[in-house]
């Protein structure tokens, strides 16, 4: 979840404890824990709430100077729904997949995970979802699913494997390689590029 930098430090000294987002559907989870800074936010509660319900004092109570400030910042893309989101800062981060560059070692038993994971599939999928996040880093999770004709929680469950392997970062919305996926994905290309090489 994003702030402006001018909420960061009444967040950290827990003057701060919730905000409005409109979107088009919620991009956080009750209990779910999102990076700030060196700390983390973890969500206590989010409830949709009507635009009647905004006032200048809850406004006030999420930081915003006023309800038109409030409305200018909270609005993300199309969204007409209202979320009112309760949280709380926590100084510790959450733990992230390994983000170091691997070594050659490192690449080959990774890319060889991917092929145990493929064989043990109905069809291969890790590198068609790995390029996906690629091309698209950002991109919702329904909108990546579609592109591959497959049920969105059904991806959602294939990119955490990915994650557990360290190769993904889950964004606020949507995903992106990490350096380690990056360096995974490459290192799969030179080998496809050399098997289909034939000799002189």
């Amino acid at each position: 979840m994003l702030f402006k930098t001018r909420f960061h430090e009444p967040i950290r000294r827990g003057e701060i404890t919730c905000t409005v987002r409109i979107w088009q559907r919620p991009h956080v989870t009750t209990g779910g824990r999102y990076a700030f800074g060196s700390g983390s936010i973890e969500v206590g509660r989010i409830q949709e709430i009507g635009f009647e319900s905004l006032t200048p004092a809850l406004a006030r109570r999420c930081g915003f100077s006023s309800l038109v400030d409030l409305l200018k910042i909270a609005k993300h893309g199309p969204g007409e729904r209202v979320f009112l989101i309760d949280f709380r800062y926590r100084d510790t981060p959450i733990e992230r997949a390994p983000r170091t560059a691997p070594s050659a070692n490192e690449l080959d038993e990774l890319v060889l995970k991917l092929d145990g994971m493929d064989r043990r599939s109905a069809k291969p999928w890790t590198r068609e979802v790995l390029q996906l996040i690629a091309d698209h880093p950002g991109t919702r999770a329904t909108d990546l699913a579609a592109q591959t004709g497959r049920e969105r929680d059904e991806f959602k469950r294939d990119v955490r494997k990915l994650k557990t392997l360290g190769l993904t970062i889950s964004l606020e919305v949507g995903y992106e390689l990490s350096p380690r996926g990056k360096r995974v994905l490459a290192a799969d290309r030179r080998r496809s590029v050399k098997h289909r090489r034939t000799p002189d």
